[in-house]
């Protein structure tokens, strides 16, 4: 699995083991490619945007390899993302990914893409079908915090669900502070890297909100400005204040059952 953002890895490794699979994690493109290399791996699942070699450069170097072989093997490669922007999908294709799970998805969504794939009955169609696989929709968008989504990352987390959070609520005013400092420094760039993996945190969480609003930024800073920034980044800081209330409530009402 690659995938750079530490608490989705957490999460996603825990989806894994508890669906029977085996994964070992690659922080960026570049580790992904090495790993490959080393490992006769049955399916790498490939987070897309990523520091030093994206999930599509990664993906690319290894068709590129896999070409120059005599073996001809094809390792599926499932793309992880939280893009649903015109033009994505054909992107994947270039790059040559398989399929793709979209951020923020459940169990039950990682599970049937992974068994599609790995015990295919017929073959699964590569990403040429139509319509990609989508996760399916949560609760209305102006909830701060979907809490199927919470209920689902109970089921996976169990007794760590409390570490998991702690986790999230630690990381997420250093990026926020982090994106201030980007938008101050007017670094774009950086602006646009920060702002996805909160986006990908929080999509995890079922914050949507909150996600929807890294979204944005991540948007600003793709299209090469921190013009506005400023309000946004006021605007997330107050959401996370208020989905750390609902999880941390969540987490008070869990114990409180337990005794």
């Amino acid at each position: 699995m690659a995938e750079d953002n530490t608490v989705n890895q957490k999460l996603i490794q825990r989806m894994l083991e508890k669906l029977g699979y085996r994964a070992d994690m690659a922080a960026n493109g570049l580790e992904t490619v090495d790993m490959w290399a080393r490992v006769p791996y049955d399916l790498i699942l490939m987070d897309c945007s990523m520091p030093e070699m994206d999930g599509f450069q990664a993906t690319a170097e290894i068709r590129g390899r896999e070409r120059k072989t005599e073996s001809g093997r094809h390792i599926p490669i499932i793309a992880l993302t939280a893009n649903a922007m015109t033009g994505f999908r054909e992107k994947c294709i270039e790059a040559g990914m398989d399929d793709y799970v979209s951020k923020p998805f459940k169990r039950a969504d990682l599970e049937a893409v992974l068994e599609s794939w790995t015990h295919p009955d017929p073959p699964p169609k590569p990403l040429e079908s139509p319509t990609p696989r989508q996760a399916p929709e949560g609760r209305p968008p102006e909830l701060s915090v979907d809490m199927d989504m919470v209920e689902a990352l109970h089921e996976t987390m169990g007794d760590e669900l409390s570490k998991f959070f702690d986790r999230f609520f630690r990381q997420t005013p250093e990026r926020i502070e982090a994106m201030r400092e980007a938008a101050a420094q007017k670094d774009a760039d950086a602006l646009t890297r920060i702002s996805h993996s909160l986006k990908g945190s929080a999509g995890l969480m079922g914050a949507q909100r909150l996600a929807g609003l890294g979204a944005n930024l991540q948007a600003l800073g793709e299209n090469g400005s921190v013009e506005g920034a400023g309000d946004l980044i006021e605007m997330t800081e107050t959401e996370f204040a208020a989905v750390k209330a609902i999880l941390e409530n969540e987490m008070r009402q869990i114990s409180a059952a337990r005794t």
